[in-house]
């Protein structure tokens, strides 16, 4: 089973690059079936990471909020996100939900940055400025689509003789679908957006180094230097919450991991993650959970 020959977890550094290898360096393609319960607070959170990646649904509805656009896809449908874009990826209302996830380097598809291949094919995709295509319009590109990557997960599997070149194979077949879904119709991303998401990334780099002392909204855009009000506003138009939204989000996060893997006392995690103390941590806890922090760590 493809469960087995990986972890279901999205590990990222300080500035929510994703720091699971894909792959090897020979062959940089990771193929995942994630449950997006088994994560922490049931979905992905937001992460960039330097490789393109296709996500095909495989149960439910799963909501994929790519920088400042949100798409819900449903069993079969497909979406392509490209490399060094912020994004999260969460069921509807809590329910279970998967994805197949396929994770590469575009140098796996062409290594010689001069062929046609590369520089007509590749290259207005992958370094142009489409963050993401969506293959939701049930045409026959999209079915195609979906069938390329489950041939993939298929091959990837089995792990027979010659195994890479057929993967390669496919992957240009469903590149191919990807140009020309791009060219039917797709978003370009803006200047402003990019300087927005180069920004939020830096402050979230901040925010998640200092989480643990009393951090305020003027210190973070002090960081960035820009004012209070641009902060906010950049972190609205890219993720549709506040600096400060993020910054008790990211504490709750923290304090979930140290009640389900440490001893400690409730009221130290409390103070350890930047809270005040156990009722202004619980409270919070309540919103993000479900259930208070003892109710919590009983469940575990």
């Amino acid at each position: 089973m493809l469960e087995n020959k990986e972890i279901l977890t999205t590990i990222t550094d300080h500035n929510l690059q994703e720091m699971r290898q894909h792959g090897t360096k020979d062959f940089p393609l990771g193929v995942y079936r994630d449950n997006l319960l088994q994560f922490e607070q049931g979905k992905i959170p937001w992460h960039w990471h330097e490789e393109i990646q296709f996500d095909l649904v495989v149960k439910g509805e799963i909501y994929f909020q790519i920088g400042s656009r949100g798409f819900w896809l449903a069993k079969g449908q497909v979406i392509f996100i490209n490399a060094g874009v912020l994004h999260q990826i969460l069921p509807r209302e809590k329910r279970e939900g998967q994805i197949a996830a396929y994770v590469l380097r575009d140098s796996l598809l062409e290594a010689d940055v001069l062929s046609a291949v590369y520089q007509r094919c590749l290259l207005p995709v992958v370094k142009g400025s489409i963050d993401s295509v969506v293959f939701d319009r049930g045409e026959e590109i999209d079915n195609q689509a979906a069938m390329y990557l489950r041939q993939i997960q298929d091959v990837f599997i089995k792990e027979d003789t010659g195994y890479q070149i057929e993967i390669k194979g496919l992957l240009c077949c469903l590149f191919s679908c990807l140009l020309k879904r791009a060219k039917q119709g797709s978003r370009s991303v803006s200047a402003r957006e990019r300087r927005d998401m180069e920004r939020i990334k830096e402050a979230i780099t901040f925010i998640e180094g200092h989480y643990e002392e009393s951090l305020s909204l003027g210190q973070i855009a002090a960081q960035l230097a820009l004012s209070r009000s641009e902060l906010c506003r950049c972190f609205q138009r890219v993720m549709d919450i506040t600096p400060y939204e993020y910054l008790i989000q990211h504490r709750i996060k923290e304090a979930s991991k140290r009640l389900r893997q440490t001893d400690d006392r409730i009221l130290d995690i409390a103070l350890q993650c930047g809270f005040d103390s156990i009722g202004h941590m619980g409270r919070y806890f309540r919103r993000y959970c479900g259930c208070s922090p003892s109710a919590f760590r009983k469940k575990l």
